[in-house]
């Protein structure tokens, strides 16, 4: 945090810091493959997944009445999660799942983190009930979170 901003509230900067060597261009862009961190990536899936059915769990009418608002928020906010985790995989893994939606995946994020009146309660639902079951079943995901993370041959080695 870098504290106040000239015209409002404090600002989080990053600083980034090019790889060393004598990469140019596009490689500057281009982060090593790193198994390990995907295997923590899909952990972190496996437990949004977890976190999902355990709000479906209660059922749809309940995720609908007056009194869930809290849970209704917090499943727009594992979608965000979710998507954020998606986003961060390396491309290796994502070429390794050609038929998962990556780019519908970003496009829920950004509506549920930037319009937030465009959010519906039913499609979040869909998304915790269906969509996130079937992409834990498509990436081949632990059933229970803290269990290990196998990755598919040729995404079990960093570059």
């Amino acid at each position: 945090m870098t504290g106040p901003s000239a015209d409002g509230p404090p600002r989080f900067e990053r600083t980034v810091t090019p790889p060393s060597g004598n990469r140019t261009g596009a490689d500057l862009t281009r982060r090593p493959y790193d198994p390990e961190q995907t295997r923590r990536r899909l952990g972190d899936l496996t437990k949004f997944a977890a976190q999902s059915a355990e709000i479906v769990s209660d059922g749809r009418a309940a995720f609908h009445t007056e009194q869930a608002w809290m849970t209704r928020a917090a499943a727009t906010y594992l979608i965000i999660e979710i998507a954020t985790v998606c986003e961060k995989l390396h491309s290796r893994v994502r070429d390794h799942f050609p038929d998962v939606p990556w780019r519908r995946i970003a496009g829920m994020r950004n509506i549920a983190a930037h319009a937030y009146d465009e959010v519906n309660d039913e499609v979040v639902w869909d998304v915790l009930a269906v969509f996130v079951p079937r992409l834990a079943r498509d990436l081949g995901l632990p059933l229970k979170p803290g269990d290990p993370v196998v990755l598919p041959p040729g995404l079990d080695v960093a570059d």
